[in-house]
């Protein structure tokens, strides 16, 4: 998962409501759900940066030379579980 559970269940309840709006207001409905959708791609962006951000951290030392193979396999475990979480959406 992308964002952390709590909140996806805000988006998700978010996007409950206004879909269930659209018969009484459908252009209301459709600009909730732009707002939405903006707030999200948003917020996956940030939360992808913040993770791959982490990630190169974790490959390198402070003087930025690689790390022991131990810790850079486990780093490419990572970045592979990132990619993997990229793909699924």
């Amino acid at each position: 998962m992308l964002l952390p559970p709590e909140e996806a269940a805000r988006y998700r309840n978010r996007w409950h409501a206004l879909q269930s709006v659209f018969v009484d207001d459908p252009g209301e409905s459709v600009r909730k759900a732009d707002e939405l959708t903006a707030e999200m791609v948003t917020a996956i962006e940030r939360a992808l940066t913040t993770r791959k951000r982490d990630l190169d951290g974790r490959a390198r030392t402070g003087d930025r030379k690689p790390s022991d193979t131990e810790e850079l396999r486990q780093t490419l475990r990572a970045y592979r579980d990132l990619v993997d979480r990229m793909l699924s959406v």
